[in-house]
Parts: C-alpha cells; structure tokens; sequence
C-alpha cells in the first residue's frame, strides 16, 4: 500500500512539473490552445489516443468484455475507424484550413467567413454541444479515477476526485494543450504496456 500511495504521488508531481514545464512554452494564444502547432506526430497521436480511450477504454471496455464476452471486440473496428477518419480524412485540410483563417478552436473555423448573426449562432451552438458533451466526458473520468483511487487506497470517493481533478486543472490552467499533450503522451505508454502486461499476467495466472 505504501509503494502504491508512493508511486501516485510522484506521478501527481510529474504531472504538476509537466504544467510548470509547459507554461514556460507558451507565449500567446496558439503555444496555449494549439502547442504552437508543433507537437510532431509521437506526442500528437499517442496523446489523441490517449484521450480519446482513456478510462472508458481501460474500466468500461474491459468490463464490457468480462459481462458480454468476445462480443465486445466489434468496439475496436469502430474506434479504429474514427481514428482513420480523423487523421486520414479530416486533419491535414482543417490544419491547412485553420492556418489560413489564423482560427484558434474548431468553433471559431466553422465560423470564420459567415455573416455576424451566423457566427453567432454557430459559436453558441458549437458552445452548447461542446459543453455538453465534454462536460458528461470529463465527468465520467473524475468518476473513473475516483473510484480507481476509493478502492485502491480505500480514500473518500469525494476526496479522490477533488484531489484528482484539482490536479489535472492545474497542470491543464497552467500548460495548456502543451501540458494536457504531454501528460496524456505519458499516460498512452503506460496504457499501452498495461495493456500488454496486465493479460499476459492473467493467462499465466489462470493457466
């Protein structure tokens, strides 16, 4: 247990020196929302993947398997899919795109070159469905990590999300995409080797 409360916090720590790292990076606007558009495509994709299948991938998925069984593998075509769309199909013209209008978010792109009341309307619209949509996300993954934690170290539910999410929006308020990149590149290696060690472990377990 004590190896364990240890590992997390030098892990909460890195994440911190990561923010601190990455608000010595940024300057204005684009080092902030963007990484200076230069993350290069290690940190870029493996930080996309990262987020992308995160909590869910690791807690939902596998328990999704241990109910339905072999079934649940129709999951990976999907994401495979949507991953192939976005990096294949949709992100090198939306770069060149958002190069060209200098846009910031994909909100402003969308608006970009419309009358006054249309962006207006787009911006709030593409508000309403961000915030909604990111907002039950992120609220499944403080739920994710905090049961993690509560049954791990046999904390508080309430006090492992309030510890776990006041960490994430430090590194995040203080590094912006630089510090949200960077630790999620951290975080898919170690999602990636658990995901290889933790079932090899289990077959040599049952046999």
């Amino acid at each position: 247990m004590k190896s364990l409360i240890v590992t997390l916090v030098i892990y909460k720590i890195v994440l911190l020196s990561i923010g601190y790292w990455a608000s010595r990076r940024s300057h204005d606007g684009a080092d902030f929302y963007l990484g200076g558009r230069g993350l290069g495509p290690w940190v870029a994709s493996i930080s996309s993947a990262a987020s992308s299948s995160s909590a869910w991938t690791l807690l939902g998925v596998s328990g999704v398997a241990f109910t339905y069984g072999m079934s649940a593998i129709y999951i990976f075509p999907a994401c495979l899919a949507g991953f192939a769309l976005n990096w294949y199909v949709l992100a090198r013209p939306m770069r060149k795109l958002s190069l060209e209008q200098g846009s910031v978010t994909l909100t402003a792109l969308l608006a970009d070159g419309a009358t006054p009341k249309i962006a207006r309307l787009i911006t709030i619209s593409a508000s309403i469905v961000i915030l909604l949509s990111l907002g039950v996300y992120v609220a499944s993954q403080f739920q994710a990590a905090g049961k993690t934690f509560a049954e791990t170290l046999d904390m508080n539910f309430k006090h492992a999300v309030i510890i776990g999410g006041g960490v994430v929006f430090l590194y995040t308020l203080s590094g912006g995409f630089w510090a949200a990149s960077v630790s999620d590149l951290i975080q898919g290696l170690v999602m990636a080797l658990a995901a290889i060690i933790v079932p090899l472990f289990a077959l040599i377990e049952v046999g």
